[in-house]
């Protein structure tokens, strides 16, 4: 009986691995986002929202080959080139391209979430004058003197319009 059960396990294992079956697994890939000064030329700032710059893949392939697969085989790519703008100017949406580096053509991926969504903001740019500010009190025995900005006296700063116009003054 013992050998029996033993010839059944080794007769097992060997049908098992002769057979490779198909299996699948999730996958979670970072996407890259190619070609930003495309909205910098128009003029934008983007921020991807939603929580669509991580993406999920579903791979089914034979056990041999899906055992050797992980995220760093496949790249998710969204090219702001091919965005498409809301009318109203403050979302956009990208189709993501999935790749992968398996060379063979038994590997089948499905992408669950397609598009990266992203906020958009207008770029501004905004000079403001550097002041000094003196705080605290001058110790017992000394004297406040001229307090003054040396060169430059001016700072340019860009970036998205909401977070410039929140700047009220450079001390």
């Amino acid at each position: 009986k013992i050998l029996a059960v033993l010839f059944a396990f080794l007769l097992w294992i060997m049908v098992y691995n002769n057979e490779d079956p198909v299996k699948s697994k999730f996958l979670y890939v970072n996407v890259t986002v190619t070609n930003a000064s495309y909205l910098e030329e128009q003029d934008k700032y983007f921020e991807i929202v939603g929580g669509t710059n991580r993406i999920s893949l579903s791979v089914s392939a034979p056990r041999s080959i899906l055992n050797e697969l992980d995220e760093t085989d496949f790249t998710a790519v969204a090219d702001l080139n091919n965005i498409t703008i809301s009318e109203d100017g403050t979302s956009g949406t990208v189709p993501i391209e999935v790749t992968t580096k398996a060379t063979s053509d038994e590997v089948k991926v499905t992408v669950n979430n397609k598009i990266c969504k992203l906020a958009l903001e207008n770029l501004m740019s905004k000079q403001f004058v550097i002041s000094a500010n003196v705080s605290g009190e001058v110790s017992k025995g000394h004297a406040l003197g001229d307090v003054k900005v040396t060169t430059p006296t001016v700072l340019k700063v860009s970036g998205p319009e909401s977070l410039v116009n929140s700047i009220a003054d450079i001390r």
